[in-house]
């Protein structure tokens, strides 16, 4: 899809991110869309098996390329995610909306910030040393970390390794070993879309990397992500009920005032555009404005 673009728009996005030292390549479905219809569908309908291909193909370019200085890749071993945008159609809702058949799909939503964590280091992998190992191959040992919010591949566990394969104790290298931002972000729907009298409901959205931050309590905002289900156990039993998270890859600002228009009044706008005449508009101008000014004046 990058090297099938014509007019370079995506080759030119990657330039310029990595110029300003972002990490997270926004794609819109709209062009996926064009791209392949079959691809969009899947795209929305089962995200988790094409994210990580996606992007496993942006970092094989951009290496292909040799976008990236060997001075960077020494500084910040780090490669790049995307993020999706663009026109959701009926996966657009609010927290309200989100159901069980949701889920594993793309979705985007839309709701007032609540409340916004700490941002805490979540383990990617840790590098271990055993100093009594008999051999080279057992003196080093990397763990890699997957819980069930990556893509890439199955959770694995959590537990630290306290012995090698000889069975003799290992210490971990936490200098060496790498970790990622980690937040938690709540958000609920939105006082002025609620009807009255209902309980307004909220949704719990996983923020990591280079989204951490990207909102506070207080913001309206659209979450765009993965509606996944992480299973909840008590006394080592899972339970038939599940905990509902939104996988984000994308966070984007949603304007306070959103202005909403009719045909007729548009017809209205471009009608009085055409008249010049001062001694038209001004008649039209001065009542708008002693409004304007009155409404502030009740806040």
């Amino acid at each position: 899809m990058l090297t099938k673009n014509k007019d370079k728009k995506y080759s030119y996005m990657i330039k310029n991110i990595i110029a300003k030292g972002n990490f997270r390549l926004i794609i819109n479905l709209n062009d996926i869309r064009k791209h392949s219809p079959q691809l969009w569908h899947n795209f929305l309908v089962n995200p988790i098996e094409h994210i990580p291909p996606f992007e496993e193909a942006l970092n094989d370019f951009i290496r292909q390329n040799n976008l990236i200085s060997d001075i960077t890749k020494a500084i910040k071993n780090e490669v790049l995610y995307i993020g999706i945008s663009g026109s959701f159609g009926s996966r657009r809702m609010d927290p309200k909306n989100l159901h069980s058949y949701h889920i594993t799909s793309l979705v985007c939503v839309e709701g007032i910030v609540i409340k916004v964590s700490l941002v805490k280091p979540k383990v990617r992998f840790t590098v271990q040393y055993c100093e009594t190992a008999s051999e080279n191959k057992y003196k080093w040992k990397i763990q890699n970390f997957r819980d069930s919010t990556c893509f890439n591949d199955v959770p694995n566990s959590l537990t630290y390794m306290t012995e090698n394969e000889e069975g003799k104790p290992v210490t971990t290298e936490y200098g060496l070993s790498s970790y990622e931002d980690h937040q938690v972000v709540s958000i609920q729907d939105m006082p002025e879309r609620s009807q009255t009298g209902v309980i307004p409901r909220s949704v719990e959205c996983i923020l990591s990397r280079d989204l951490v931050d990207s909102c506070k309590c207080g913001d309206r905002v659209q979450m765009i992500g993965v509606y996944r289900t992480l299973a909840g156990k008590i006394s080592g039993v899972t339970r038939g009920e599940f905990r509902t998270v939104l996988i984000v890859n994308h966070v984007k600002q949603i304007s306070e005032k959103n202005i909403s228009m009719t045909t007729d009044e548009v017809k209205l706008i471009k009608k009085i555009a055409k008249k010049k005449n001062e001694s038209y508009l001004l008649p039209l101008l001065i009542p708008s404005m002693a409004i304007m000014k009155s409404k502030k004046a009740s806040y």
